[in-house]
């Protein structure tokens, strides 16, 4: 169609992630970055190799991997799966977590990632595949909706589906853990017990606030991610998945919920993070997942450069001239 179009006189701005796209469909290409024009031309005259380039901002590729965490040393693994599907999302995807490490799940925006997350927590059913997790020093097999036992997941957007907004922090941060908050007075919750998880929480993330009973909706975007983190380390799943973990926040948050990551990860759990930055997933993972279109389509070490990773993103590596 749009061919069609083209021939039939129309210009046409095409946008998209997708390398493979532009080289088919397009005859010239224009490159942002960071609101900028980065450079471009007669596509007849670009490679791969060239865009990605530009797309990085002609970084010294192979020394701009800064990581700001010590090396961790990974144990058993966490979460095994194997062949996952959900139809029009993602296909075959297998990977494996280990306890004390910081996987890196990177790709674009339209490639899967956020639905394979939401799978593996068990928020979004799948139409395939096994999922495994260790139990008492072994690995089971569990169905997805099982999921949420062993795994916390912090989702990408906190205001819409992160936070109950008019509520307050300590509302919030007792999500997650309900259960194990009863009174012997059944179902009702150990309003005692309930505070003061929520005073030791509060004060460990150092979450700014007027108290416990304010309205979350009030609080600063960095504060309100401390709360949800604060819901997962009271529930303490072996498994984390974080969904754009810093989005919107400011630099100061940004590096205090990056380190809450890193400490985390060496205190025994195993996380997978989401970033839209590549900079910022590349300071606080071990190893690197890469999803393009629905599949994994490579395992990177910690010694992976930006370039390898945005090439395997927008399908650079099968165009075969990176």
């Amino acid at each position: 169609m749009i061919r069609s179009l083209k021939e039939g006189g129309s210009a046409i701005i095409y946008i998209t992630h997708f390398l493979d796209e532009i080289f088919s469909l397009c005859d010239r290409a224009l490159v942002l970055r960071n609101g900028e024009v980065a450079g471009g031309g007669k596509i007849a005259e670009l490679d791969y190799g060239q865009v990605v380039k530009l797309m990085l901002g002609g970084t010294d590729l192979e020394s701009s991997r800064k990581r700001t965490t010590k090396a961790r040393q990974a144990g058993e693994v966490s979460l095994k799966v194997t062949g996952l599907e959900q139809k029009g999302s993602f296909e075959g995807v297998s990977l494996r977590l280990r306890s004390g490490e910081v996987v890196g799940l990177w790709g674009l925006l339209g490639s899967g990632r956020s639905e394979l997350a939401r799978a593996l927590a068990g928020l979004d059913p799948v139409d395939g595949g096994t999922m495994e997790v260790r139990v008492r020093g072994s690995l089971k097999k569990i169905r997805s909706g099982e999921a949420k036992k062993w795994i916390g997941m912090i989702t990408e957007n906190r205001r819409e589906d992160g936070l109950l907004s008019q509520s307050s922090i300590r509302k919030n941060i007792s999500l997650a853990s309900l259960p194990s908050l009863m009174s012997a007075f059944w179902p009702f919750i150990d309003e005692r017990r309930e505070k003061a998880e929520t005073k030791r929480l509060v004060e460990k993330l150092e979450i700014k606030s007027a108290g416990m009973e304010q309205t979350v909706a009030t609080l600063s975007g960095g504060n309100q991610q401390k709360v949800i983190l604060s819901r997962w380390l009271q529930k303490n799943p072996p498994i984390l998945i974080m969904d754009e973990p810093t989005r919107g926040l400011d630099v100061g948050a940004k590096l205090e919920i990056q380190s809450r990551i890193s400490s985390l990860a060496e205190e025994g759990s195993a996380i997978l993070v989401i970033s839209s930055e590549i900079e910022e997933i590349m300071s606080i993972s071990d190893r690197y997942i890469v999803i393009y279109r629905g599949r994994v389509v490579a395992e990177l070490g910690p010694e992976t450069s930006k370039e390898r990773l945005l090439s395997a993103a927008v399908g650079a590596s099968s165009g075969g001239s990176t």
